[in-house]
């Protein structure tokens, strides 16, 4: 009885460390998502990009 209910809680963390991993990429690989998660953070992200572009 313990050692399926073993497996099937390594099993779901498995299935949750894909679902992030997976998920993260996608996330991570569009560059607004990340301009827009760096502004989040910082907000003098913004005048600190324009400033870096002049």
């Amino acid at each position: 009885m313990k050692k399926s209910f073993r497996s099937k809680n390594i099993l779901l963390v498995v299935i949750l460390a894909l679902l992030v991993f997976v998920g993260g990429n996608i996330y991570f690989s569009n560059p607004d998502n990340l301009a827009r998660l760096e502004v989040g953070n910082n907000p003098q992200g913004i005048m600190s990009i324009q400033e870096s572009n002049n």
